[in-house]
């Protein structure tokens, strides 16, 4: 035998050599293989990293044309905004499914659907989650904003659900306070009054059909009537060419504004009453509204430094009126 062993090779050394080499390389590949495909599913959004949620939620009546950013959060409008908007920060994929329903009451005014990308902008990295501020909006109806209590539901896929409430106009608060409906003597018109509110007394109407006064202990009581108005329609275009005529500023002008399935239009206005020697700074909104045969008007007046803390009985009381005066009948 000789005995240089650098030379020697005992049986199947070459045999395992080769199968070791082989081994390595099969491992290498795999590898490759198996980095490589982890890297085209997560380019393809297959695999994904990191979890979606909703980081904030607010309703305002602007945004930042550049950021995206929502203004100064608002829970009560005011009625007079073109557009309202429900801005969120939300952390998300591309491909993140988002759904925002607008209900008043159990009414739904709009349902929106779209994904994440779509609002903000396609994301190259499908992978990844990216923060970012998106932002939905209820634009005002033709008729103008209905007052009342308003919620938006917004939803991140199935993963997270925020609601929002709003009110337009002050809080309906028919809820809270007790009320009960008044019917026209002659079947014109009903409507739901605040129990501790009073009947006015028909001679200080001005042809009124009625009307009804807060039983509040302060120099000037919040109250409303209801009368049958010497407007021909309820076009806001011939609304304010009445006014116009008669010297109104176009900011006390009307709009356009619905009161369930009809036609009418609102407006708000300062002015000061005299009565006797005193004299009440007051804060008024009137609402008229199409009848079949007559154009109603629904006139509420506090003062000034009350009116905020009328919108809400105004809201419900409004939100009540129902003319029919096509189904009474003629004596």
């Amino acid at each position: 035998m000789n005995g240089n062993l650098e030379n020697y090779y005992y049986p199947g050394h070459r045999e395992n050599d080769k199968r070791k080499k082989l081994v390595s390389i099969l491992a290498v590949a795999a590898i490759t293989v198996i980095v490589t495909l982890i890297a085209v599913l997560l380019i393809a959004g297959v695999i994904k990293i990191g979890h979606p949620r909703i980081k904030s939620a607010v309703m305002t009546n602007s945004t930042n044309a550049q950021t995206e950013k929502p203004g100064k959060e608002v829970e009560k409008f005011s009625g007079n905004e073109s557009r309202i908007y429900c801005s969120a920060r939300v952390r998300a994929f591309n491909d993140t499914p988002l759904r925002v329903k607008w209900q008043m009451g159990k009414r739904l005014m709009r349902e929106q659907r779209a994904t994440f990308g779509e609002v903000i902008g396609s994301i190259s990295a499908k992978c990844l989650t990216v923060e970012g501020y998106v932002n939905f909006y209820l634009d005002r109806p033709e008729g103008g904003w209905q007052y009342g209590n308003y919620n938006v539901t917004f939803q991140l896929a199935d993963i997270e659900t925020r609601d929002i409430n709003f009110t337009i106009g002050g809080t309906n608060t028919q809820g809270s306070v007790e009320m009960s409906t008044y019917e026209d003597p002659e079947g014109l018109f009903s409507v739901s009054v605040p129990d501790s509110w009073y009947k006015a007394d028909p001679d200080t109407l001005s042809g009124g059909l009625a009307g009804f006064i807060s039983d509040k202990s302060i120099d000037y009581p919040p109250r409303f009537e209801i009368l049958a108005t010497a407007f021909e329609n309820v076009s806001i275009e011939y609304l304010n060419t009445v006014l116009e005529s008669q010297g109104t500023p176009e900011n006390e002008f009307f709009q356009s504004y619905t009161l369930g399935e009809r036609n009418g239009a609102m407006r708000d206005f300062k002015w000061t009453y005299a009565e006797g020697d005193a004299s009440h700074n007051l804060h008024s909104i009137q609402f008229v509204v199409q009848g079949d045969k007559a154009v109603y008007g629904l006139n509420f007046h506090s003062a000034s430094s009350e009116y905020e803390d009328n919108l809400g009985i105004y809201s419900a009381i409004v939100s009540s009126l129902n003319i029919h005066d096509g189904d009474a009948q003629k004596e």
